[in-house]
């Protein structure tokens, strides 16, 4: 069994007190140390309550030691028998003594390599970034990387945090891949498997806006001002929808403004179907958007809407809203009916009155038309003409310095 201790402070603060201070003191001992008012140490608790209720009690006396007035232990001789325990009395030791501090451990467990979930955009330009890992410690991390190629050349860090998704917002046009690991101070995991999504340049929240100016010249000369916008807003199933209007300013001849919505398979740029209905009048069109199997050369040809037309370029060009671009310039080869409204009146185009620029980088979007339209009466060269312009000044497919 331990020896039984009375803890005292050093001697100079030991202050003595008649026995009813000292049964004050132990009550004021209780308040603070506890409703016994002493701590024994473990092994003494028993023996010392033995010997306050049987006085003639008698225990081994190697057992126990005793406590002189200087504080010191000294173990009692063999045929002495333990002397009743008397109460001692405490000095008045501050409560700040007794603080005991406690190291923080903490446990963590080994860092298992994330798991990247695959990637769902529903052909918008924002999606999220999300992985699954076991628990890790408090000030574990994670990195994600971002990259245009399955081998990582060129990654970048997009995201280090604790946290296990990360946003990706107002994304340009073209492929990302993903990958991931988790780092706890020097240890850290593998990258995890890759996982990839596309931008499409038809995405949901492409806006376009195009702006155009006309003369009409029929022995007088009538300006028109000309709007045209489309806004992908949504997809249905394997397809996105824009929705499309357009109207005139100024517009001398009162034509009307139109608005209408479409849609286009994403994954190819080609058109599918329109709410607007078909102009029997017009003769000819064109796409604001090339399809994105359609592959151009310098001096090669393509045809458009049935007209054949030379290609050449790419040149470069400044924007309206000032992106570095390079596009694709066509040129109508032959003369052909552009627009009859069945009453004698028709236009027709010569060859190299329709001129269209297309983006030859990845957005492939309109970016200029012009286009001269001839009058005829009853296949008579009236001499009037119809002259416009357009061109691209909004878009968020094309980055901007």
């Amino acid at each position: 069994m331990m020896a039984q201790a009375t803890v005292h402070a050093p001697a100079r603060h030991v202050q003595r007190r008649p026995l009813r201070g000292l049964r004050q003191r132990r009550r004021i001992d209780r308040r603070r140390f506890g409703r016994n008012g002493i701590r024994l140490l473990q092994g003494s608790r028993n023996a010392a309550a033995h010997a306050d209720t049987d006085p003639h009690s008698h225990v081994d006396a190697h057992a126990y030691s005793h406590t002189d007035s200087h504080g010191h232990l000294h173990a009692l001789p063999t045929d002495q028998a333990t002397p009743t325990p008397t109460a001692t009395p405490t000095a008045d030791i501050p409560l700040e003594q007794h603080k005991v501090q406690l190291p923080l451990i903490l446990f963590t467990r080994p860092l298992t390599q994330p798991r990247l979930a695959a990637i769902e955009n529903n052909y918008a330009n924002q999606y999220a970034v999300q992985w699954e890992s076991d628990p890790v410690g408090f000030d574990a991390h994670f990195i994600l990387e971002e990259a245009t190629n399955a081998g990582f050349v060129g990654a970048t860090t997009v995201y280090t945090g604790s946290l296990p998704f990360w946003q990706a917002q107002e994304q340009a046009i073209g492929s990302y891949f993903y990958r991931v690991k988790a780092v706890h101070h020097e240890e850290q995991t593998g990258w995890s498997e890759a996982e990839s999504v596309t931008i499409f340049p038809l995405f949901v929240g492409l806006n376009l806006r195009w702006q155009g100016a006309g003369v009409i010249d029929n022995g007088e000369l009538h300006e028109v001002g000309y709007v045209w916008e489309e806004n992908l807003t949504v997809s249905e199933g394997d397809t996105v929808r824009s929705e499309g209007e357009q109207h005139y300013n100024p517009n001398p001849l009162a034509w009307t403004d139109e608005s209408w919505s479409s849609a286009y398979d994403p994954t190819s740029g080609v058109f599918i179907t329109s709410t607007l209905p078909a102009n029997t009048d017009l003769q000819w069109g064109h796409p604001w958007l090339l399809p994105y199997p359609l592959q151009l050369a310098h001096n090669g040809g393509v045809e458009i809407d049935g007209q054949a037309f030379t290609v050449t370029g790419p040149y470069a060009t400044t924007t309206a809203f000032g992106a570095q671009v390079t596009y694709w310039r066509m040129v109508n080869r032959d003369r052909f009916l552009f627009w009859d409204d069945g009453q004698g009146e028709r236009q027709y185009v010569n060859a190299g009155d329709v001129e269209l620029w297309y983006d030859s980088g990845i957005s492939r979007l309109l970016l200029r038309q012009d286009v001269v339209r001839r009058i005829y009466q009853y296949d008579t060269d009236t001499g009037d003409t119809y002259r416009y312009t357009l061109n691209l000044i909004e878009s968020n497919a094309i980055p901007t310095p």
